[in-house]
């Protein structure tokens, strides 16, 4: 098996460790909330995260790579917990904007890759559209608390 370590996989570990990244941020967000409603939205995008995760790894075993990312959790939301300081609406903030990011991510990448890159199939059917969701979902949480 080919190591993903490989330049010819870098999108796919970016979007791997992007994916893994978000799940494990919202994991540990989900357990520091309050409210029930944000507790909730934070297990479904914790679930959709992971499901893209599980989708680049399979698309990479397909490949005949193995996968090698572990979870981090992203670095605004590690600030935050640094801080000391954790309310709910601040996470929702935080968690929009990168979930912004994320879809800008995927909008902007969608162009670059090639027609018959794998990659791009993926992108198109289960990452672009499950990151609109979770951007829409937290994009309308976020409004809902102000």
């Amino acid at each position: 098996m080919e190591r993903a370590e490989d330049p010819k996989f870098n999108k796919w570990n970016e979007y791997l460790a992007s994916e893994l990244t978000a799940s494990e941020t919202y994991r540990q967000a989900g357990e520091r909330v309050q409210d029930e409603i944000v507790q909730e939205q934070f297990r479904q995008c914790e679930n959709s995260h992971r499901h893209r995760a599980e989708k680049l790894q399979g698309g990479l075993q397909d490949l005949g790579v193995e996968p090698g990312m572990q979870p981090q959790t992203w670095n605004s939301f590690a600030s935050l917990l640094a801080e000391g300081i954790f309310k709910d609406k601040d996470a929702v903030q935080l968690l929009d904007q990168e979930e912004e990011l994320g879809l800008k991510m995927y909008q902007n990448d969608r162009a670059q890759l090639e027609e018959h890159d794998p990659l791009r199939h993926l992108l198109n059917d289960t990452l672009l559209p499950e990151q609109s969701t979770t951007h829409d979902a937290l994009s309308i949480l976020r409004l809902s608390l102000h």
